[in-house]
């Protein structure tokens, strides 16, 4: 099989960090796949130690399907990042792992923020309510500092009142606990000695840190500041331009469709 100079690179690199950089019809999907070929194949690196993350049940479909039909049946995680800290909390939080967990679904948190947003009608004005479900993380915050502190606590009270959590508590569950070095969390990063990150532009600050705090062995992020589609949920590219927290290499993939 043919790669290109900097496919070779990013599939043969035997470091600790790497950032691959990869625009629109770069192949960064069938470098991420050969990549994963590689190691397996290999056969030097435990496949339940290594974590794929992504951003959409889509493109987790995509990256696991792809990689059956290159290597067939393995055991590498392949998961967003909300879906593999549901997991970590299921299998090894002290509460969650006994007792269960109950998600409040994004469509119900819509329906909080918007009766609340009802309720402040007159002070809004004639501002779409759909426009501040859209922008909440950055339009509140800029035009409505005192309303967004108001929403932030209406909301927390109702999910500590109902017992629940939302995918962002997933996260930020778990890093806490990393951060408080909690005895689960400590045997739950045990798990993973290689990560993967695909469309890294589109990780947001508590993302980073979490990945910071993880602390695998061995970690590629892939993506291309040019496509981040998720700024209206406070993702932000400086973890993209700034991953200071690792020593990274660099590689560019060179435009090229597959």
């Amino acid at each position: 099989m043919q790669y290109s100079k900097e496919q070779q690179q990013v599939i043969e690199y035997d470091g600790a960090y790497q950032q691959v950089i990869a625009g629109a019809g770069s192949g960064k999907t069938f470098t991420m796949i050969q990549m994963l070929a590689k190691i397996i194949q290999e056969g030097q690196e435990e496949q339940k130690g290594i974590l794929v993350i992504t951003f959409s049940k889509k493109a987790v479909k995509e990256i696991s399907n792809r990689l059956v039909k290159t290597v067939g049946k393995h055991q590498v995680r392949i998961q967003t990042f909300h879906a593999y800290c549901l997991y970590i909390l299921k299998k090894y939080h002290p509460k969650y792992s006994k007792e269960g967990m109950h998600i409040l679904l994004p469509k119900d948190k819509e329906k909080i923020f918007r009766k609340f947003f009802m309720e402040k009608k007159y002070i809004i004005g004639g501002i779409p309510y759909d426009f501040f479900l859209q922008s909440n993380s950055s339009f509140l915050k800029t035009h409505f500092p005192d309303l967004e502190q108001e929403l932030l606590q209406v909301y927390q009270s109702y999910k500590e009142k109902n017992n629940l959590l939302d995918f962002d508590d997933l996260v930020s569950v778990y890093l806490k606990a990393m951060q408080n070095k909690t005895d689960w969390a400590k045997q739950a990063k045990q798990e993973v000695k290689r990560v993967i990150v695909d469309e890294f532009q589109d990780t947001d600050l508590t993302q980073l840190e979490w990945l910071q705090m993880l602390q695998p062995q061995k970690l590629t992020v892939v993506g291309d500041d040019w496509q981040a589609i998720y700024g209206f949920r406070g993702a932000s590219i400086e973890p993209f331009f700034q991953l200071t927290c690792f020593p990274i290499d660099y590689t560019r993939l060179a435009i090229r469709q597959f």
